[in-house]
C-alpha cells in the first residue's frame, strides 16, 4: 500500500476510534486483509454497544462535534476510505467498515442498515446482515422475529446467522436450512437479496419482509414477494421461488420490516446524500414508534 493509502487508512482509524471514545461503549476495532477482483486491501471494523448515530445529519453537513478528534469525523472516513458501510441500530450499537485497496478498485455499492426497537423495548425484533464477496457480489438478508422483545430478537438472529454460516447457498435452499434452523424460536419472516457485480438481482423472501428496487425517478419501483409464511413455524415451508432482476447504477435495492410503511418513497435526494444518511431518512420518514423498524440499502 502506497505511503498516502496508509497515511488515509490510519487517519480513518483514528476517526473512528475517537468516535467511539465520545460517543460509545464497549468498542472495538478488528484490521483484516481483504480483496476485490484480485486487488488487496485492508478493512478497518469499527463496532460498539453505544446508543448508535444519532445525528447523522452532520455526516452529510460535514460539520461534526471533532474537539477529541483529528477534525474530520465519520464524514471525513467516507472521503478517506475507498468503501465504508455502516449498520446503526438506535440504542443498540453501530459497526462501520472502512476499506482501502492497494490500486483502485471497480465502483462498489454501498451498504447501509438502521433500525430502531419499538418503544418500551431496549432490543429490536428486526436483524440483517450482509456478506461482500471478493469479486464484488453482496448478499444481503433481513429477518423480521415475530412479536417483539427479546424472544422476537433470538428467533431473527438465529436466522441471520444461519445466512452467515451458509453464504455460498442457492437462496431457497438457504431460506430452508433457515426454517429449520428457527425450529425452537418462535419464528421469523426473511427477505435475501443476492446482487452481482453486474448488477444481476437474485431475490427470495418469506413472509411480509419487503424488497424493492427504487430509482431516483419515482417511475422505478419494482417490488418482489414470497408465500406468506413464518420460517422456523410447524410444517413444511411452502414452495419458495427466487425472482430475478437487475439493478443498475442510477438504482438502489431497499429491504425493510413490516415497521416500516409500505407507503416508502425514494426521491432523487436519498441519492445524493451520504448512504447512511439516506437510509436513516427513509426510517424517519416512513416508520413509527408502534414497532420494531429496519431498513437497508444497497446503493
Amino acid at each position: 500500500m502506497s505511503a498516502d493509502a496508509a497515511a488515509s487508512l490510519a487517519t480513518a482509524v483514528s476517526e473512528l476510534g475517537h468516535n467511539q471514545l465520545r460517543h460509545a461503549r464497549r468498542g472495538k476495532i478488528g484490521v483484516r486483509v481483504v480483496s476485490r477482483a484480485g486487488t488487496k486491501g485492508l478493512e478497518v471494523i469499527a463496532a460498539d454497544a453505544g446508543e448508535g448515530i444519532e445525528n447523522v445529519e452532520a455526516i452529510s453537513s460535514g460539520h461534526e462535534p471533532s474537539a477529541a478528534s483529528l477534525g474530520i469525523g465519520l464524514s471525513g472516513v467516507l472521503g478517506l476510505a475507498d468503501e465504508v458501510d455502516f449498520d446503526v441500530r438506535l440504542g443498540e450499537g453501530t459497526c462501520v467498515w472502512a476499506r482501502k485497496f492497494v490500486a483502485p478498485v471497480a465502483h462498489a455499492r454501498r451498504i447501509a442498515i438502521t433500525g430502531r426497537p419499538i418503544d418500551g423495548e431496549a432490543r429490536s425484533g428486526d436483524d440483517a446482515a450482509f456478506i461482500r464477496f471478493d469479486d464484488g457480489a453482496i448478499l444481503l438478508a433481513l429477518a423480521d422475529g415475530l412479536g417483539h422483545g427479546v424472544e422476537a430478537s433470538v428467533a431473527a438472529r438465529a436466522a441471520i446467522d444461519c445466512v452467515l454460516a451458509h453464504p455460498n447457498m442457492g437462496l431457497e435452499a438457504l431460506l430452508e436450512e433457515c426454517h429449520f434452523a428457527l425450529a425452537k424460536t418462535r419464528g421469523a419472516v426473511m427477505a435475501i437479496a443476492h446482487i452481482a457485480p453486474d448488477g444481476a438481482l437474485d431475490v427470495s423472501m418469506a413472509g411480509n419482509a419487503v424488497a424493492r428496487t427504487v430509482g431516483r425517478k419515482a417511475n422505478v419501483d419494482r417490488r418482489y414477494a414470497g408465500p406468506s409464511f413464518a420460517l422456523g413455524t410447524p410444517g413444511r415451508a411452502p414452495r419458495l421461488r427466487t425472482e430475478h432482476d437487475a439493478v443498475s447504477v442510477h438504482e438502489m435495492l431497499v429491504v425493510h420490516s413490516d415497521g416500516i410503511s409500505t407507503r416508502l418513497a425514494a426521491s432523487a435526494e436519498h441519492f445524493t446524500v451520504p448512504h447512511v444518511v439516506a437510509v436513516r431518512r427513509l426510517l424517519d420518514a416512513f416508520s413509527d414508534r408502534r414497532d420494531d423498524a429496519l431498513i437497508a440499502i444497497v446503493r
